[in-house]
């Protein structure tokens, strides 16, 4: 139960990252 806690805020984290990523890539075009 846990672990698959622990990785569903990994995930939640990742994407998070990936989107802000996003963001500030299209926004410095």
């Amino acid at each position: 139960m846990y672990q698959r806690g622990i990785i569903n805020i990994i995930y939640i984290i990742l994407g998070l990252i990936i989107i802000a990523i996003l963001i500030g890539y299209f926004n410095s075009i």
